[in-house]
Parts: structure tokens; sequence; C-alpha cells
């Protein structure tokens, strides 16, 4: 089974609160309730910003492997 998650976008006001991480947190969770072992993200080519974020937490893609 394949989650796509196609752009996480928090809130400029609301960016450095952790929020996108929590949220992030919480998709491997329920990908992991639900037997989902693919997660496909789509944050567009020019969201340089979205694409560091997505490498830092290459730990919570890489667990929904195992």
């Amino acid at each position: 089974m394949v989650l796509l998650l196609d752009d996480l976008i928090v809130d400029e006001k609301m960016r450095g609160e952790n929020i996108a991480s929590q949220l992030l947190e919480r998709v491997e969770i329920y990908a992991q309730e639900n037997s989902i072992s693919t997660l496909k993200l789509d944050s567009g080519m020019q969201r340089i910003k979205a694409h560091s974020f997505y490498e830092k937490h290459d730990n919570a893609f890489q667990s929904l492997l195992k």
C-alpha cells in the first residue's frame, strides 16, 4: 500500500514551532498502523526548503520500509 503526501505546508507565521515535524510523525504512525510500506512525497522542484526538511527526517521514511 502507498501513501502519497502531496505538500506538507505550515503557515509562515507558525514555522519554527515544530509543527511540520509533529505532522510528519503522525503520518509515520498512521502509515505503520495501516500497514503502509511506501510513502511518496510530492513537494515540487522549487521548494528547496521542503526538500531539506524531508532529508532531515529521512529516518521517518526509512522506518516505513522496515
